[in-house]
């Protein structure tokens, strides 16, 4: 049975087969259009991953971690007033029977003004402590940095140099070439995994745990005030600067109209247990992260090594 089966591969799918033999990827399609660029972008891929990752895992293992507090105050809003906003109306005139305008008068999209809405403090305090980092880019970010800054330059410089490739590569360095980026996206991953998962398991040696019972605030939402309809505008207009701007001496001079709610605080607190880590990257989440951004690279590397093999074979 499995005989039978490796003949059927080799038949239409293999690379001896006719049916279905694969033929090159989009990546090394693209890399004969353009080689040079192609692989000047794959090696400054592969630079740029590693040197990047190189940094932030030195970073990583320099970090100190320290914890400072950080102080919170709560505001209570208060409405102003009210803007007018002109663009949500259209003006529409009038005219006699000989086409001579006779007036104007205006119809709104936007039933109500809008509220403005200023701060004042309520001397209700919040004290919560943090973790700082006097180095925040670990490996991961920078390997992830370091592979886009890495690809961008190297493909800047393989167009300048403007290397081409020679079509007429035999055929074993044709299909090397072909196989080349899909071999980078395997050993990437591979390589990527094992790098994050270290650079997590890492994190997690170093990782801190800060408990602490903060006191938050609590807020509801109240009504603060009201806004009149936008179709006043016109008896109102006296009443409003330059740019439109009505402001307040009551907040219940337009009682019934468009009510004004915002969280408000109430003056109590809520108790509540809070749990932070210095370093959240676990090993595992550090291999899923890895594993991507290696294949990324390792693809890309594939494809600059595919090139280049075309190229030393001439």
């Amino acid at each position: 049975m499995l005989g039978k089966l490796t003949q059927l591969y080799n038949k239409h799918i293999g690379s001896g087969g006719g049916d279905y033999s694969r033929g090159p990827g989009k990546l090394q399609t693209v890399a004969e259009e353009i080689p040079a660029v192609a692989a000047g972008a794959g090696l400054g891929a592969a630079v740029g991953t590693t040197a990047g990752f190189a940094w932030g895992l030195h970073n990583l293992t320099q970090d100190t971690v320290s914890v400072v507090t950080e102080r919170t105050e709560y505001l209570r809003p208060e409405l102003v007033g009210a803007h007018y906003v002109p663009e949500d109306c259209t003006t529409h005139f009038t005219y006699d029977d000989k086409g001579n305008m006779t007036g104007s008068y205006q119809t709104c999209d936007s039933p109500y003004f809008r509220p403005l809405v200023e701060n004042r403090s309520t001397g209700l305090i919040e004290d919560r402590q943090k973790f700082t980092h006097t180095h925040s880019l670990g490996p991961l970010a920078g390997a992830a940095i370091g592979l886009g800054v890495g690809t961008v330059a190297g493909a800047l410089v393989g167009a300048l140099v403007q290397k081409v490739a020679d079509p007429q590569a035999g055929a074993a360095a044709q299909q090397r070439a072909n196989r080349a980026p899909l071999v980078g996206v395997g050993a990437g991953a591979l390589v990527g995994a094992g790098a994050g998962y270290a650079a997590g398991a890492l994190a997690q040696s170093k990782s801190q745990t800060l408990t602490q019972l903060v006191h938050t605030p609590v807020t509801q939402d109240m009504r603060i005030g009201w806004v009149p309809w936008a179709r006043e505008h016109y008896n109102l207009r006296s009443q409003y600067d330059s740019n439109r701007n009505l402001y307040y001496t009551d907040t219940n001079l337009f009682s019934g109209q468009k009510e004004v709610v915002r969280p408000y605080p109430t003056g109590e607190f809520r108790d509540h247990t809070e749990v932070n880590h210095s370093y959240r990257m676990t090993p595992w989440a550090g291999a899923a992260l890895g594993l991507g951004i290696g294949a990324v690279a390792g693809g890309l590397t594939g494809v600059a090594v595919g090139v280049l093999d075309k190229v030393l074979a001439r």
